[in-house]
């Protein structure tokens, strides 16, 4: 009895420990778009540490959403160089599982990041891509926020009305 005990508290805290690391990367992103850096990266060091102990089936999906996560806040926090380093880790392993949102993702932040470096043809590259990684998917969130990365820095009458397009689906 004692050990079935113990089986059940090791399910509950790994149970405990997927549902931590999912949210802890979600509340990473509101962190980052809160300007609340400090806690994002606060956040990221915590979820890593629950990472490096492992978490079975689920762990390459956490790495490269927390991989993606750590470039959108080294990008808000103006570390171009550390932002292109870790959107580059984090479009691999996107790729690796087959994980196109983060794919997009990852070549959005480090399209930005280049751009900003000066590196502006890479860059438009990688936000153009990211847009025809997302353009299957039907997620219009995601539409969005690549296409207004690419917006931003180059773009057609056509990507604008399809970023209206998806608005108009969100809303």
């Amino acid at each position: 009895e004692a050990r079935a005990e113990e089986a059940r508290d090791a399910a509950r805290s790994v149970h405990f420990m997927l549902t931590y690391v999912s949210e802890g990367i979600d509340l990473m992103h509101v962190y980052i778009h809160r300007g609340e850096l400090d806690r994002a990266d606060a956040m990221g060091i915590e979820v890593g540490e629950l990472l490096h102990h492992g978490v079975g089936s689920h762990g390459p999906i956490w790495d490269a959403r927390l991989a993606e996560a750590k470039a959108e806040a080294a990008l808000e926090k103006g570390s171009l160089p550390e932002a292109v380093v870790f959107a580059t880790n984090a479009l691999a392993l996107a790729q690796a599982i087959g994980r196109p949102k983060y794919e997009a993702l990852s070549l959005s932040a480090r399209g930005t990041a280049m751009v900003r470096m000066g590196k502006k043809r890479d860059g438009i590259a990688d936000l153009r891509q990211a847009v025809e990684v997302v353009r299957p998917m039907g997620a219009p969130a995601v539409f969005l926020r690549t296409s207004a990365a690419l917006l931003a820095y180059d773009g057609d009458d056509t990507l604008t009305a399809e970023a209206r397009q998806a608005v108009d689906r969100i809303l």
